[in-house]
């Protein structure tokens, strides 16, 4: 009997394609304030924005 297969792979594409986002955004935090404010917080905003228009 096949438990969920269907289910696991959405949820694993989900995660493989969330991941380097979340990522990044981490990674870019770190980084100098400016670079924080002009490249990563737009873009991060822009996914989250993305997944709620999405996921809603």
């Amino acid at each position: 009997v096949e438990r969920g297969g269907r289910g696991k792979d959405i949820a694993r594409q989900t995660i493989n394609s969330t991941q380097p986002h979340i990522y990044s955004c981490q990674v870019l935090r770190a980084m100098n304030l400016r670079e924080v404010l002009t490249r990563i917080v737009p873009r991060c905003y822009v996914l989250r924005m993305y997944i709620a228009i999405t996921y809603n």
